[in-house]
């Protein structure tokens, strides 16, 4: 995934809705791979979840959409790791493809 996101020109972005050990292994894995990583321990604070469901609640959808608001908003500048693309040219962009011979 974080490749496919990479080559994209995107970073991949880990936001799980898991608590305790499970939380922390994926942590683990996200600093072990360079992976962006949102701490949603938040949304067991509160009514984040529909009752007997388990999928988020209004609430919890804000509190998600906001939590990675939260991580994005800062890091909005920095660039991805993500190689240049041969059929542009090295120029970073595709909006005028290049002639062939």
């Amino acid at each position: 995934m974080k490749h496919v996101a990479e080559h994209a020109g995107a970073r991949l972005l880990m936001a799980p809705i898991v608590q305790g050990r499970q939380l922390a292994i994926l942590r683990d894995i996200a600093a072990r791979n360079a992976i962006d990583f949102v701490d949603t321990a938040p949304l067991f604070a509160g009514p984040s979840f529909l009752p007997n469901d388990g999928h988020l609640s209004p609430h919890g959808a804000r509190l998600m959409a906001d939590l990675i608001t939260a991580y994005i908003e800062p890091r909005a500048d920095r660039p991805s790791s993500r190689p240049q693309d041969q059929r542009d040219g090295g120029r970073g962009d595709r909006s005028t493809p290049r002639a062939r011979p």
